[in-house]
């Protein structure tokens, strides 16, 4: 019943761990590109747009699971990546606190990368191990 279950929902985690990958890459993308104003525009834009998707989705990951939601390790990752990136663009449009800036860019990043690595659940050979870390952890 639990491989039926899983290679039912595997699509739409795949399609999930796609979008979050590409969201990571722009968020990393941007810290290297940050004082390049033409790329660094584009790279704003598109932040702002996956930081509103991935917010809109934890909403309604929220109003489906109720207080399951916070149960969940990796959901409270999600949730702290696209705050930090909502602070972050929220100074960075503000033009304020530049070095407070860059620290909750970093930890928004670090949040992202740390979210990847659970993705790793999708393949079968690395899915026990992320299931060890989260249990040492």
């Amino acid at each position: 019943m639990t491989d039926l279950l899983w290679s039912q929902a595997l699509p739409y985690i795949r399609v999930s761990a796609s979008i979050f990958a590409l969201f990571t890459l722009i968020i990393s993308l941007h810290i290297i590109y940050m004082d390049t104003d033409s790329v660094n525009s584009i790279l704003v834009l598109l932040l702002i747009f996956f930081d509103a998707a991935g917010g809109l989705y934890n909403v309604f990951e929220i109003i489906l699971e109720r207080t399951d939601y916070l149960k969940d390790l990796w959901n409270i990752i999600d949730i702290s990546a696209n705050a930090l990136t909502a602070i972050y663009l929220v100074l960075y449009g503000t033009d304020s606190y530049p070095d407070d800036r860059k620290v909750i860019l970093a930890f928004a990043n670090f949040s992202c990368w740390l979210r990847l690595v659970g993705y790793f659940r999708i393949f079968e050979p690395t899915r026990y191990l992320i299931r060890m870390i989260q249990e040492i952890l």
